[in-house]
């Protein structure tokens, strides 16, 4: 189990991630609640590298 964590960990810590709102956030803020939870998705393409 380690190992595999260390592969994931190791693979995108190196990552860079903006620290942006995306574009269709922005634009369509007027639609998301104030407040509540809410769900993260991400979708990679489905084996991907």
């Amino acid at each position: 189990m380690q190992e595999i964590r260390s592969k994931w960990n190791n693979r995108y810590e190196a990552v860079h991630v903006p620290n942006q709102v995306i574009e269709v956030l922005e634009l369509n803020q007027h639609l998301l609640p104030a407040q509540g939870k809410s769900l993260d998705l991400e979708w990679t393409g489905g084996g991907m590298p």
